[in-house]
């Protein structure tokens, strides 16, 4: 059982500031963009104690909601019925 609860915060994003939220826990941290609901980063501590950036993103995405986000993990959830 988890003795502490992530702490969440407000951030934005990108040029245009698409909002998301940043989680972070024993070290770890990770960004999620509301624009297409993506993980756009994961960061754990390294070897030398700094953050290290665990996932890709292509510097081809605007990251100012004209176009899907290219890299990290788009959260997506089945739906079954309207």
């Amino acid at each position: 059982k988890c003795s502490y609860s992530p702490l969440m915060s407000e951030v934005t994003f990108g040029p245009s500031g698409l909002p998301g939220r940043r989680l972070a826990w024993g070290g770890a941290t990770v960004d999620v963009v509301l624009f297409g609901a993506h993980i756009t980063s994961w960061k754990t501590p390294g070897a030398d104690g700094m953050p290290m950036e665990r996932l890709w993103m292509s510097s081809c995405s605007p990251m100012d909601g004209s176009a899907p986000i290219r890299g990290g993990i788009p959260i997506a959830w089945p739906q079954f019925a309207n």
